[in-house]
């Protein structure tokens, strides 16, 4: 893993153990050991998340395998239809009928 890799791992740990590590805290969880435990536990998400090899995050792929997985991703990617305003069948009536002036 390079350095990018390990930044990002490191990010994704500390946005998941923050709120877990307070909510403990902040629900009675006083005692050190026990906010200790539930910050080794919230490791369990970048770990899984780095042994997957398709993502490209951080995960065990190579730089190929990511850019495959990029460009198929957009090749299936639906495209958008431009917007057509809806026209009322009254509307196309009026705007046929001359205007009489009285």
């Amino acid at each position: 893993m390079n350095l990018n890799k390990i930044e990002a791992a490191a990010k994704t740990y500390l946005l998941l153990a923050a709120p877990l590590v307070f909510a403990a805290y902040v629900s009675g969880h006083t005692n050190p050991k026990t906010l200790a435990i539930v910050a080794a536990a919230a490791i369990l998400g970048p770990v899984a998340r780095a042994m997957n090899p398709k993502d490209a995050a951080y995960g065990i792929v190579s730089a190929a395998a990511a850019e495959v997985s990029t460009l198929s991703a957009a090749a299936l990617a639906p495209v958008a239809t431009p917007a057509v305003a809806p026209v009322s069948p009254g509307a196309a009536a009026v705007a046929a009928t001359p205007a009489v002036s009285a």
